[in-house]
C-alpha cells in the first residue's frame, strides 16, 4: 500500500561519513548531474540504470537554512518489484506486509551501497498509500460520478485534471501540519501511455491519499524506521495509516445523486437544485457567471437564474435524491478492495 516516498537523511545523523565515503557513493548511484559550484549532487536521469532500481538521491551542502543532507526519493513499489524481477512498475498487487518486506530490502540495499548510509534515520517528508483495483469497465465513467471529499463540516472539491493520459480526479486540503492530496485515475491507459506492449490488467482503477509532511516538531517526526513508535513500518504506525486512507474513500468520499421530481417542481426547478447540489453554495454563483460570458446564457437569463438560486437558497430546500446503480457498483468494489489490504 505504501508507495512514492520521499525522505531527507541530515550528515550529522551518519556515522564515519567523510569525503572518501561520499565520493563513493556518488559513483555508486552515479550522481553525476547538479551544481558543483555550489556543491549539490544527483543522479537525475540515472534512477532507472542498473543497480539504481528506481532510487533518485540527491545531496546538498549545509546552507544557511539547513545543514547538510541526502534527498532521498523513490516508489517503494517499484523498488520492490524491481528486486524481485518484475521490473519497475506499480500496477500490480502491493499489501503492507509487501511494503514491510520492501522496508527491509531497503535498509539491506542502501547498507550495501555503503555501510554508511543508514535509512532508519531518515526523516520522512511525504508519502502516499496507493491501491489498484480492477473493475468491470474502464474507471473514467465511475470517476465522473464522485462529487467532492467531506471532512467534518468542509466540502473539499474534487478537481479533475485536462493532463492526458490519463484524465485525474484530485482533492487537496490540509490539517495537523499535512497538506493531504486524493487522487484517482486510469492507471491502465497510465501505464499504456507509456509502454504499449505492458501486460497490465484492464480497466484498473488507482486510488491514492498523499500525505505531504509540512512544517512538524521533532515530536511529530516520522522515520524510515519499523522500530520507532513514529517509524512509518512500525505496526501500529501502519494500522493507523490503513485507517486513515479507509476513511478517506469509504467514509469521507461522495457522490453525485440523481433528484427525484417531485409533482411540484418544474423542469427550471429541476436544473436549479442540479447546479446547487453539482458545485456547492457558494461556487454555483461562480461556475453560472462563467456560462453566461461564455454565452451560454442571455443577462435575462442568467439574471432570472441567479435569483432563483438566491430562492432556493434563503428558503432551506430538501429534495429526495437516490444512487444510480453504477456508484452502488463502485462504492461496494471501493469496500470490498480496501478491506482485503487491511493489515
Amino acid at each position: 500500500m505504501y508507495d512514492n516516498i520521499k525522505t531527507i537523511l541530515y550528515i550529522n545523523t551518519l556515522q564515519n561519513f567523510d569525503n572518501e565515503v561520499f565520493t563513493k557513493i556518488k559513483e555508486r548511484f552515479s550522481m553525476d548531474s547538479g551544481n558543483r559550484s555550489i556543491g549539490t549532487f544527483n543522479n537525475t536521469g540515472n534512477e532507472t540504470r542498473f543497480g539504481n532500481n528506481g532510487i533518485h538521491i540527491r545531496y546538498t551542502p549545509t546552507t544557511h537554512n539547513s545543514p547538510a543532507h541526502f534527498e532521498i526519493r523513490f516508489s517503494l513499489h517499484k523498488f520492490y518489484n524491481s528486486l524481485n524481477g518484475k521490473g519497475l512498475q506499480n500496477y500490480d498487487k502491493f499489501s503492507f506486509a509487501d511494503a514491510k518486506n520492501a522496508f527491509s530490502y531497503a535498509v539491506d540495499f542502501f547498507s550495501e551501497a555503503s555501510p554508511v548510509l543508514d535509512i532508519t534515520k531518515a526523516e520522512i517528508k511525504a508519502y502516499e498509500i496507493g491501491l489498484n483495483m480492477e473493475l468491470s469497465e474502464p474507471p473514467q465513467p465511475y470517476m465522473n460520478e464522485l462529487s467532492h471529499i467531506q471532512t467534518g463540516q468542509r466540502d473539499i472539491s474534487i478537481i479533475e485534471t485536462n493532463k492526458l493520459p490519463p484524465k485525474k480526479h484530485t482533492a487537496t486540503h490540509s490539517y495537523s501540519k499535512i497538506r493531504a492530496v486524493y487522487c484517482m485515475y486510469d492507471k491502465t491507459s497510465e501505464v499504456l501511455s507509456k509502454n504499449k506492449g505492458a501486460n497490465v490488467p484492464n480497466n484498473l482503477l488507482r486510488i491514492e491519499k498523499k500525505y505531504n509532511r509540512q512544517s512538524e516538531t521533532r515530536k511529530s517526526v516520522i522515520y524510515f524506521d519499523d522500530k520507532d513508535k513514529n517509524g512509518l513500518f512500525n505496526q501500529e504506525f501502519i494500522n493507523a495509516a490503513f485507517y486513515d486512507f479507509a476513511d478517506s474513500f469509504t467514509k469521507n468520499l461522495r457522490f453525485k445523486e440523481k433528484i427525484i421530481k417531485s409533482k411540484n417542481m418544474t423542469s427550471h426547478d429541476l436544473i436549479v437544485h442540479e447546479l446547487i447540489r453539482e458545485f456547492g453554495n457558494v461556487k454555483v454563483y461562480t461556475e453560472i457567471y462563467k456560462d453566461y460570458k461564455a454565452g451560454v446564457y442571455d443577462k435575462n437569463n442568467y439574471c432570472r437564474l441567479k435569483a432563483k438560486i438566491t430562492t432556493f437558497l434563503s428558503t432551506n430546500f430538501e429534495v429526495k435524491t437516490v444512487e444510480n446503480e453504477k456508484t452502488k457498483y463502485f462504492k461496494s468494489m471501493l469496500l470490498q478492495k480496501i478491506k482485503e489490504f487491511k493489515p
